[in-house]
This record gives structure tokens, C-alpha cells and sequence, in this order.
């Protein structure tokens, strides 16, 4: 042990200056000696070993951390003169403000230790006195009016709808635009979470009912979900515990009547991209989800019976477009595959129905169809 060799050399001095050299006052140092060694032997048999290194590498690591403080602070100070020193060594002849700005810098540097205690010292909160800050106005600023708000068709182009993810990691959690019902009687939107440590995004939709005692572009504008309980229409829950998965839910439209609200949902993993898309339905009169798998039975249905194909041995999907114009209770959907040229195969437009009741085969090739633009949202345009 470390200490108990200490404790041999101090036992091994005393005996060489006892026996060995003649110096003045020999006896009380051999004796001095003696009993510091003894106390020392005294302090080993009562505290452990351990217990005394931890505490001296505890000191030592405060030591330390304080040293590094101490460093990056000098180093901090010394970049930032280096820097002015060669932000000013680029100009041959400072400005009357530069030079004001540089003697009043060094003026205020404390002098002495009382000053840098005094300039440093913590004022209370009440008796803190902020100045206005001043900013130099740009002639070449040109100053933008303030937005005059209209009211747009929501679904246009058809199909095109989707959240905006990018800030999501940053936020935790984003908002969709507002889709109002074309009576104008209901606002509903989907909030988008993110989850950091297994990095899973999961969604909801909601809505909530708009006063229609005010003219509609003050009742979007006004509406607030502090004073409101919104509605939840669908969410999107993540149970599976498989890594970068997302669910996210978008509003495809409303219908004609405003009875219905379609929602589209996209799968998939941040790493591979998407998997699936599916359509879904709630209707408002009587509270229920419908999530209408018929479409996609009836694209691979159309493919093995007319084309001998089986498109599940292949990566496909749909992407629902909206209501039918004509027929307002049905909704239109386009399919498509992958190919490995990285482009897409049209696969055709299909119909469904909101129930999943029926469905019908439009087109195998690309074609102009009739899709409504029901919902609406408020839009700022600037003049």
C-alpha cells in the first residue's frame, strides 16, 4: 500500500538520523519523528483506502474543472480582442464612430480588482435598467404592407395536400393548415408529433366548430382552440416498436355538404421512404371512421384479372385525389407502381364509394377527371 510505504521511509528516516548523524537537537527530531509516525500508522488503521483516494480525485476533478473554466474564459476573450484587433487592421483610418466605440469599450474595462467585484456584481431584477435599443433605418428597406386575407379553394390541384415535416424534429409537434367546411361552420386540421427517441412521427385530426355570428373571414381569422375543445376525428398511434416509422394523416377534402371530411395516411420509415398510402373517411352524422381497403383490393383485382399481373409482387400505391364532382358521394383514386428506372407506371383511376360499398375501374391510362375542390382556407396576399 502507497501509504504504508510513506509510513516505512518516515520509520527508516528516524532511525538513520538516530543512529547515524550527530545534528543539533537530534533526540526531539528522532522523537518528532517517531510520534508523527505513529499517528500516521494511528490514521491508516482507522480510515480506509479507498475511501481517502476517492476523496483526493474528487478534489482533483473540481480542480481541474475549475482550471478548464478559467482557460476557456481567457480564450474566449483573447479571440474576441484578436478578432478586433484584425477587424480594424483592414482599415487604414477608423471612422469618428469606430474610434468613439473602441475608446468607450476600453473605459468601461474595470481597472482593478474592487472595479471588476463592483461591475460584476448581480443586480436585482427590479432595479435593472435596459435601454431602448436603436437600429439605423435602410433607406433601400422597402417596407411590405400588411396581407389582405382571402378565402381559396383548399384541394387544388387535387391530391397534392401534404404536411410540411421539416421543422418537425425542431418543433416536437406542427399544425396543418386550417381546412374549413364549404358552409364555412367547421375548421379542422391535423397536429403531427414527433417522438426523438425512437424516431417515430405519429398524427391527428381535428376540428372544431367556427361562431357563425361573424362574417366568415373573422370567424377563421378568430378562432382559437384556448376558449374550444377540439374534436378528434382519427389519430394515427404507433404501436409497433420498429425504429424511424412514421403515420402521418393529411386532409384530402371535404365533401359538397360538408358531412364528410376524407383523409389520407401515409406509412412509412424515414429511412426507406414511403410503404403504403390509405383513404380514409369520417363521417360527421353519425361519428364514424371508415377506412376504405375496398380501393385497394379493386386496383389489384382490375391488375390479375385483365393483365394476369399480381402487383403485390411489386412495389405500388394510390394516391387519392378527392371527391367526384359528379358523383358527390364517391371519390377518386389514382395508382401507380414503381419501376427500376426510379419512375412511376400508371396503373389507372379507380372510384369508391364513401362506405366502401362499390367500386369502379375509370381508366388504365391517364385521363382528365372531374375532381371537386369543396374545403376552403385563408390565405394572405400581399398587394
Amino acid at each position: 500500500m502507497p501509504l504504508r510505504f510513506l509510513a516505512f521511509l518516515s520509520i527508516l528516516c528516524g532511525i538513520v538520523l538516530t543512529c547515524g548523524f550527530a545534528v543539533p537537537g537530534q533526540e526531539d527530531i528522532s522523537e518528532t519523528i517517531e510520534n508523527s509516525v505513529e499517528n500516521f500508522e494511528d490514521k491508516i488503521e482507522t480510515t480506509p483506502a479507498k475511501q481517502y483516494w476517492d476523496a483526493r480525485f474528487q478534489l482533483q476533478k473540481i480542480f481541474e474543472s475549475e482550471v478548464d473554466e478559467m482557460i476557456r474564459i481567457q480564450d474566449d476573450f483573447e479571440r474576441t480582442m484578436v478578432l478586433g484587433a484584425q477587424n480594424l487592421s483592414t482599415k487604414k483610418k477608423l471612422t469618428k464612430e469606430e474610434r468613439k466605440r473602441l475608446l468607450d469599450s476600453y473605459r468601461e474595462m474595470p481597472k482593478t480588482v474592487e472595479e471588476y467585484k463592483q461591475m460584476s456584481k448581480d443586480i436585482k431584477r427590479a432595479d435593472r435598467k435596459t435601454g431602448t435599443p436603436k437600429y439605423d433605418r435602410d433607406e433601400k428597406i422597402v417596407k411590405v404592407p400588411d396581407p389582405r386575407y382571402v378565402l381559396v379553394k383548399y384541394n387544388n390541384p387535387p391530391g397534392t395536400q401534404n404536411i410540411d415535416l421539416r421543422k418537425l424534429r425542431q418543433e416536437r409537434q406542427l399544425n396543418s393548415r386550417a381546412v374549413v367546411s364549404p358552409q364555412k361552420d367547421k375548421m379542422a386540421f391535423t397536429s403531427v408529433y414527433y417522438v426523438g427517441y425512437n424516431d417515430k412521427i405519429s398524427s391527428e385530426v381535428f376540428y372544431v366548430d367556427l361562431d357563425t355570428s361573424k362574417p366568415p373571414k373573422s370567424r377563421i381569422k378568430s378562432a382559437s382552440l384556448a376558449n374550444k375543445t377540439p374534436v378528434k376525428l382519427l389519430d394515427s398511434a404507433i404501436k409497433e416498436e420498429y425504429p424511424t416509422l412514421f403515420k402521418t394523416l393529411t386532409i384530402l377534402d371535404w365533401s359538397e355538404d360538408g358531412s364528410k371530411l376524407a383523409i389520407k395516411e401515409r406509412i412509412g420509415s424515414s429511412t426507406f421512404g414511403i410503404w403504403q398510402t390509405n383513404l380514409w373517411v369520417y363521417d360527421l352524422t353519425d361519428n364514424t371512421t371508415k377506412q376504405l381497403v375496398e380501393v385497394r383490393d379493386s386496383v389489384k383485382y382490375w391488375w390479375k384479372e385483365n393483365k394476369n399481373v399480381n402487383i403485390d409482387d411489386y412495389r405500388w400505391d394510390i394516391i387519392p385525389l378527392g371527391w367526384d364532382s359528379v358523383h358527390a358521394d364517391r371519390l377518386i383514386v389514382c395508382a401507380y407502381a414503381y419501376t427500376t428506372k426510379k419512375t412511376t407506371m400508371f396503373l389507372g383511376l379507380f372510384s369508391v364509394d364513401s362506405k366502401g360499398q362499390s367500386t369502379e375501374f375509370l381508366s388504365d391510362k391517364p385521363m382528365a377527371v372531374g375532381v371537386s375542390s369543396n374545403g376552403l382556407e385563408l390565405k394572405a396576399v400581399y398587394d
